[in-house]
């Protein structure tokens, strides 16, 4: 996971020295297959009754394909990042949660007005640090009391005030 951080951060460096930044010289269009796993990803989500094991299964392939993408040095946008820590925060392992917020967070470089992505960085961060089981930094994860039951949902281990998207 080192090795694909530090590819990541190449990446942005490489492409801020080339102008393939927002707003840059040079446009480059988003990854039109980064935006079709993203599509996927969320479709999946999106269908009626869930089957959770198709769903991991598929979000498995999905992940490998989008780290492929990032290793081939393939994400030049701010959506190609947001589209990539979208699928990558799905995943099942902590270092996936890591690897998501590192990626949202650099997409959110390139830009900064973009608050989706801030707000995708803090998500992935602290699912991660809750599997980790550590206290939230943006209190963004609650838990969903059980179906049926009364109640409403509680804040998961927070060590923060809710996260407003303009302070992320």
């Amino acid at each position: 996971m080192a090795r694909v951080l530090l590819l990541l951060l190449c990446t942005v460096l490489a492409s801020c020295a080339t102008g393939r930044v927002a707003g840059g010289s040079k446009q480059v269009p988003t990854n039109a297959r980064l935006a079709a796993l993203f599509e996927a990803d969320q479709a999946a989500r999106g269908a009626g009754t869930i089957d959770w094991e198709e769903v991991s299964k598929r979000d498995q392939a999905r992940r490998t394909e989008v780290l492929s993408i990032i290793k081939g040095g393939e994400l030049h946008t701010a959506a190609d990042y947001y589209h990539a820590a979208m699928v990558l925060q799905h995943g099942e392992s902590s270092s996936n949660l890591r690897v998501a917020s590192s990626v949202a967070c650099l997409g959110s470089v390139l830009d900064p007005n973009d608050k989706d992505i801030r707000w995708l960085s803090a998500v992935a961060w602290d699912r991660f640090l809750i599997r980790k089981n550590m206290p939230q930094r943006y209190g963004t994860q609650y838990s969903r009391p059980v179906a049926g039951a009364p109640g409403s949902c509680t804040r998961l281990m927070n060590r923060r005030s809710p996260m407003k998207s303009e302070g992320v």
